[in-house]
C-alpha cells in the first residue's frame, strides 16, 4: 500500500526566506523531511500554507493511492504570485508524478525514474514521513 499526499520545494526556493519567523507561527508546520537532489518534502504543508512564504516559489503537490499496483497517482506544479495583498498560488502543470518532477528538475540516478531517484517511494504513508520530520 502507498497512500501519501505531500509537497515537495527544492531548498533552494527557500533559501531566502527567514523560516525563523515562520517557524514561531503556530499556523504552520514547517516539519520536512530532507530526500536526495535538494528537496524538502512536507507531510503537513498545504497550498496555501505555501503562499505564506511569499511569491515566487515553486513547488509540486504529489498524491498516491495503490495498493498492489493497481490504484492512482497524480502531482501538479505550482508557482506563487502577489496579487493585490495576497499571495496565491497558479497550478503550471498537472499529470503523472515523474512528469511533474521531472519538469521542476528532478533528474532520474541509474535505472530508476524521478519518484525512486529522490527517495519517495521509501515512505508508504504520510505517517512515515512525519515520523522521519526534523
Amino acid at each position: 500500500m502507498h497512500c501519501i499526499n505531500i509537497i515537495v520545494i527544492k531548498n533552494s526556493e527557500l533559501r531566502d526566506i527567514r523560516l525563523d519567523a515562520l517557524l514561531e507561527d503556530k499556523k504552520i508546520n514547517l516539519k520536512c523531511v530532507e530526500l536526495p537532489q535538494g528537496i524538502l518534502a512536507f507531510p503537513t504543508l498545504s497550498k496555501k500554507d505555501v503562499c505564506k512564504l511569499g511569491e515566487g516559489i515553486t513547488f509540486v503537490e504529489l498524491s498516491t493511492d495503490y495498493f498492489g499496483g493497481a490504484g492512482e497517482q497524480v502531482a501538479s506544479c505550482f508557482e506563487t504570485f502577489k496579487s493585490g495583498e495576497y499571495y496565491l498560488y497558479k497550478e503550471t502543470y498537472s499529470g503523472s508524478i515523474n512528469n511533474a518532477l521531472a519538469k521542476y528538475g528532478v533528474k532520474r540516478i541509474d535505472d530508476k525514474d524521478e519518484f525512486d531517484s529522490i527517495d519517495l517511494g521509501r515512505r508508504r504513508s504520510n505517517n512515515d514521513y512525519i515520523k522521519d520530520c526534523k
